[in-house]
């Protein structure tokens, strides 16, 4: 079929989050050479979606330092500082540099998902304040109760970001890999 930047990302999140846990992902290269693939793949649509910004912002149809970070940048910014070791493509670089300052900027304007996936893309990247400022913004927001546990309320809706569950675990996988040690 053709080609879908989503699902690229996904299969990308999924063995990025296989490496993570230290399962050896094997191939012969092959898995390798998919990655690198898949990588120029997402850089390169970026790359497409910052041009398409820095031409609107030429015509004046757009304001660059407004939010301009959608749910697919901060998906792709997640997914990226998985794979830091592989090189980021030229272009793709200062794409990847303004979506980062959108998301420091901006992360309290999203969706609590996008949040947790923001705060452990900015300790990923080496901003580990940021990503802590996040993960105390969500625990203030945060209800708990004995039976129910620690939960968040917010309107859930059918969109991958806005999934109850998916949303809990993005939030547990946050919290756990900013706060280790505690």
């Amino acid at each position: 079929g053709r080609s879908n930047e989503f699902t690229t990302l996904y299969v990308l999140e999924t063995i990025g989050k296989l490496q993570e846990l230290g399962v050896e992902v094997k191939g012969d290269g092959r898995i390798r050479n998919l990655l690198e693939k898949a990588l120029e793949y997402s850089d390169n649509a970026i790359e497409r979606r910052y041009g398409k910004l820095l031409e609107q912002s030429k015509k004046n149809q757009l304001d660059l330092d407004k939010d301009q970070l959608n749910r697919i940048d901060a998906y792709y910014l997640f997914v990226r500082s998985m794979y830091r070791e592989i090189e980021i493509n030229a272009g793709a670089r200062e794409a990847n540099v303004y979506y980062l300052n959108q998301a420091e900027k901006y992360w309290l304007n999203k969706r609590i998902y996008i949040q947790g996936m923001l705060a452990k893309t900015l300790k990923n990247r080496g901003n580990a304040e940021v990503a802590r400022n996040i993960l105390r913004s969500l625990l203030e927001r945060s209800i708990f109760n004995e039976e129910l546990g620690r939960y968040w309320k917010q309107n859930n809706g059918y969109h991958w970001s806005e999934f109850p569950i998916e949303t809990q675990a993005m939030l547990i996988d946050a919290f756990h890999s900013i706060h280790q040690d505690e």
